[in-house]
């Protein structure tokens, strides 16, 4: 069917650029060090393209990445298939021999373990590590096995939200927000980064009913419990439906890893830390230097600071023209969502450094 349409997607890129550089050297700049990060998102294809740019085999390649945390759909990811194909396809085939007989300079390198994490606290790592036991369980040759990442800080057990009969937690949990004293009383601007809701997880799972496997592990597994801390990092999970979530949910209860909360108004009002309007304009600002205008955009509506609000939204309508621009030169919605971004600017007289935006960008004459 792709092929009668003619569409394509990545891996038939892939392999036409396996096709081409198999049949004509390639002839673009040759590197001598590669640094890949995030590797676990790539698949065995795409990385041994990067053969033909680097011929360093010795000492010109490093891999980094987290083998529980790939996000691409279709990929299972382990460090030991990246060293197999680094074998394979990156030595030659006498680099290789002299590799089998301890002789040669080559080599296929060790993996190093990082295992400790800067990000979150103990409590939040036990329960990842849970997850990571079930998927070594029941899928061992698509993961590696790895030590379990530590932490230098302690905090509190993720929490389970028990919704009762209550048919829409969300707007138990973000509803009721106000303003008290200058202060915004919600969800406040270190939440926006530290804190996690898990909503529905389970319940919208195309798992379904298959989740009752863990029960079979739970009973071949000598279940022990562990400690738990306290701290500001916090996770939250709720389910509006016990139906596919209750395996997993007794799993970490048989483990002590998450503690049960009734989600009740005081329990939600007890989630929220009031934010004052300087606190949202600095996580605004930190959010808007990295590009994340849409947040950040929305912690300076909370903040009130409408110069910094309109400054970052129409710098997020600037990124999105650009990025429809490049997709297609001639969008004409491009041009448009370009002249409400200038007119933004013009409003909060920012007309000179929205020009050198747009001259730099190359679309001054479009929008004149």
């Amino acid at each position: 069917m792709k092929m009668d349409k003619g569409d394509y997607d990545m891996a038939d890129i892939v392999a036409d650029l396996h096709h081409r550089l198999g049949h004509n050297e390639y002839v673009g700049d040759h590197i001598r060090y590669v640094y890949i990060d995030e590797v676990q998102d790539l698949t065995m294809s795409q990385i041994a393209l990067l053969k033909h740019v680097c011929r360093n085999v010795e000492t010109g390649f490093v891999f980094c990445g987290d083998t529980a945390q790939t996000i691409a759909r279709g990929i299972d990811f382990r460090f030991e298939d990246i060293k197999s194909l680094f074998y394979i396809k990156f030595m030659p085939e006498s680099e290789r021999s002299a590799y089998n007989q301890g002789k040669g300079n080559a080599k296929v390198s060790e993996t190093f373990v990082l295992n400790q994490n800067f990000r979150t606290h103990t409590e939040v790592l036990k329960l990842s590590q849970s997850t990571i036991e079930l998927l070594s369980s029941f899928f061992p040759h698509s993961i590696d096995v790895l030590k379990p990442e530590t932490s230098l800080v302690y905090g509190e057990a993720p929490v389970v939200l028990d919704c009762g009969s209550r048919k829409n937690a969300v707007v138990t949990i973000f509803g009721n927000t106000e303003h008290d004293g200058g202060m915004f009383v919600g969800f406040g601007a270190e939440q926006v980064i530290l804190d996690v809701l898990l909503y529905n997880f389970f319940g919208i799972s195309p798992l379904k009913n298959q989740w009752r496997v863990v029960y079979g592990y739970m009973d071949k597994q000598a279940i022990c419990c562990y400690n738990t801390y306290k701290t500001r990092q916090r996770l939250w999970i709720c389910e509006e439906t016990e139906e596919y979530c209750r395996p997993m949910f007794d799993f970490w209860k048989r483990k002590c890893l998450v503690q049960f909360k009734e989600l009740d108004d005081t329990f939600a009002q007890a989630m929220k830390v009031a934010s004052s309007p300087e606190e949202w304009k600095s996580r605004g600002i930190k959010l808007y230097y990295e590009s994340n205008y849409e947040m950040a955009t929305m912690c300076f509506e909370r903040a009130r600071d409408i110069c910094w609000e309109k400054k970052s939204k129409a710098a997020g309508l600037l990124a999105t023209a650009k990025n429809l621009q490049d997709l297609n030169p001639k969008n004409a919605n491009a041009n448009a969502i370009f002249r409400e971004a200038a007119g933004i600017f013009e409003s909060i007289g920012m007309t000179e450094s929205a020009a050198q935006d747009f001259s730099d960008l190359g679309i001054m004459k479009k929008l004149v």
